[in-house]
């Protein structure tokens, strides 16, 4: 039997659990590359789509002047083509509504970050350490994943502070004249530096970000873009477990095999076929 998870490390599990989550998020406002490419076997490139539609408007046109020996090519968008046979480049994932991603969301974060769900608009906090985190993700150096966890970990102490200072926020609120607003806000002001001074308790969350940060520095362990995920569309952001590794699961390193070796089979058919075929 393994070893039982103390409780730090429980924590600090359900903590990374809760970041990798989020760091994978797509909001239901939020375009993402249309799955149907994959199908197709290839990536969504912009050059590919035009391409395409380039050769249909002009065998629209060949069409036109064969029936039309007088026509003058004029809008493409008179013409003829397909349109349908072209997926677009990026879809809007509308069949998950606002109402089911929060829930979803909310059972996958609320452990770890029961604060976000007291706020007013939960889906805004969301994005904004989703940004962080991805930012933090796709960082190359040292100084811009150390800039982007420690934005990440302030913005989440946020919400402490606005509860340290909801007095005097309600205070400026009631001001009866300038001077007064001044004087009232300088005392909120000094209330939430005294508070950002102290140090708060650790929670599950705040531990995550301080383990990202510390598997930032390892090689082995440093947070990771999955290659073929990256194709697909899909999560991309994994956190990885040894040196070298690459892809986010087993299947993903036999996919990204499978298209290494079709290449090569393509660019060397005429070495490996025997003659006479």
């Amino acid at each position: 039997m393994g070893a039982r998870r103390t409780g730090k490390s429980h924590l600090l599990a359900d903590g990374l659990e809760a970041l990798v989550y989020i760091v994978n998020l797509h909001f239901p406002d939020e375009e993402r590359p249309n799955p149907e490419w994959e199908k197709r076997g290839r990536r969504p490139k912009v050059a590919g789509y035009f391409n395409q539609w380039t050769r249909e408007v002009n065998a629209a046109v060949e069409k036109k002047k064969v029936a039309d020996p007088g026509y003058v090519v004029g809008n493409p968008r008179d013409l003829d083509v397909h349109h349908a046979a072209i997926p677009p480049l990026t879809v809007r994932p509308w069949d998950q509504d606002t109402t089911t991603f929060l829930e979803e969301a909310k059972r996958h974060t609320e452990k770890s970050w029961p604060e976000l769900w007291e706020h007013p608009v939960p889906m805004e906090p969301l994005r904004r350490m989703r940004d962080y985190l991805q930012s933090f993700w796709k960082a190359r150096d040292v100084r811009s994943r150390d800039w982007h966890i420690h934005r990440a970990r302030a913005f989440y102490q946020e919400h402490r502070v606005r509860q340290a200072t909801r007095g005097q926020t309600d205070r400026i609120r009631n001001a009866r004249s300038m001077d007064d607003l001044r004087d009232r806000y300088l005392d909120w002001d000094i209330q939430r530096e005294r508070t950002l001074d102290e140090v708060p308790p650790p929670s599950e969350f705040e531990m995550g970000l301080f383990e990202l940060q510390r598997r930032a520095e390892i090689p082995s362990l440093r947070p990771r873009q999955c290659e073929t995920c990256v194709q697909k569309g899909g999560p991309v952001f994994f956190l990885s477990e040894k040196m070298g590794t690459r892809y986010c699961s087993g299947e993903c390193s036999q996919a990204s095999r499978r298209r290494s070796n079709l290449k090569t089979w393509h660019g060397n058919k005429a070495k490996y076929r025997p003659k006479g075929r």
